[in-house]
This record gives C-alpha cells, sequence and structure tokens, in this order.
C-alpha cells in the first residue's frame, strides 16, 4: 500500500488501518509507505497488523543540502517504526 503523505493525518490513518486489517484478513502480509509517521502512529499501523514499512531514503545527504526537502526530518522518523517493531 502506498499513499501520497508526508505524514498522514488521523482520518487518514483510519482508513489506511481498515485496509490493512481487511488485507491480512486474507492472510496476506502488509507493507505500507506513508511518509513520516510518529511513534503512536507506527503502533497503531503494527497492532492493526502491518508487517513491514517502508521509507525511501534514496538520495544522498549532498541532495538534501540542495534541496528544500531535509533528510534529518525524514531518517528521524525510522526510529518510532523500529519502537513498533516494523520491519
Amino acid at each position: 500500500m502506498g499513499a501520497a503523505y508526508r505524514s498522514p493525518k488521523p482520518k487518514d490513518l483510519r482508513k489506511v488501518i481498515a485496509m490493512i486489517r481487511a488485507v491480512k484478513s486474507l492472510g496476506l502480509e502488509t507493507c505500507a509507505t506513508l511518509g513520516m509517521v510518529s511513534d503512536s502512529q507506527a503502533r497503531e499501523l503494527k497492532a492493526a497488523g502491518l508487517d513491514y514499512y517502508n521509507h525511501n531514503l534514496d538520495s544522498s545527504p549532498e541532495y538534501y543540502q540542495r534541496s528544500s526537502r531535509r533528510a534529518p526530518f525524514r531518517i528521524g522518523s525510522i526510529p518510532c517504526r523500529r519502537c513498533a517493531t516494523l520491519e
């Protein structure tokens, strides 16, 4: 499941959680790409059955120095997924 979020809003997260539960009910593994998520959002996603979380960090640190986007904010969301034990 992929979505274009910088950070999902609560109403959007509820929809994603419903989709995760529906996919899990079919006996399938789940993976999501939702941008930056907070610790509590990561725990909610895990509780819903999310197995894997993909977060694209495919640009070099040099790119972020020339861009309006900042890598530390993106990298900062990785530990919250670890605390929720998402792969």
